[in-house]
């Protein structure tokens, strides 16, 4: 490859606007990785946390307690 052939220069900027692309993929990933770690060390240490985590995301429940579900309006028609 060659800056100097017909498609040297403009292959070079696709090029870098792929690069660009990925470290932006790259970035945001990264920030979501360290989210997804800030809550597994939330979990792992705060037992409030993991409580709320059971109850949102597994609808669990303390013994003796009841768990109402209700549907959100616009998903009423599906």
């Amino acid at each position: 490859m060659s800056l100097v052939g017909r498609d040297g220069y403009p292959h070079l900027e696709a090029l870098r606007d792929s690069l660009n692309r990925q470290n932006t993929r790259n970035e945001e990933r990264a920030t979501y990785i360290n989210e997804l770690k800030k809550e597994v060390y939330s979990l792992e240490k705060d037992d409030r946390a993991l409580e709320r985590a059971a109850r949102e995301n597994l609808g669990m429940a303390k013994p003796n307690e009841e768990v109402y579900f209700f549907e959100d309006e616009s998903d009423a028609g599906r």
